[in-house]
């Protein structure tokens, strides 16, 4: 049950945390969000990262998912500041899709 509630907790902080930093971005990088979302390869790797980062969290024991916790707030800040260039979005998020499923340590 605790760790249900964690999960939720971890969740809707990481949501809140996006919504923040999206509200907060540069005005005109919020323009380009069109063509960020117009890229082929946006939907698969945003519904990629998501699952791999959702099995991460539930595999983790507590010391690990507060590190991937961390990384994953960290990460969204700075992905938050590639929204301009919709190849180096893309290609951040692959990077963090396999950190989180384990194929390399280091993010």
């Amino acid at each position: 049950m605790l760790e249900k509630q964690f999960m939720w907790c971890a969740t809707f902080a990481a949501t809140l945390l996006a919504l923040w930093v999206s509200l907060a971005a540069d005005p005109s990088a919020q323009n380009t969000r069109g063509r960020l979302k117009d890229h082929p390869d946006y939907a698969w790797v945003e519904k990629r990262f998501d699952e791999v980062y959702q099995e991460a969290i539930a595999q983790a024991n507590p010391r690990q998912r507060a590190v991937f916790e961390k990384e994953h707030a960290r990460w969204l800040l700075e992905r938050e500041k590639l929204k301009e260039d919709p190849e180096t979005y893309i290609a951040y998020t692959e990077q963090e899709i396999r950190y989180f499923a384990g194929y390399y340590d280091e993010p």
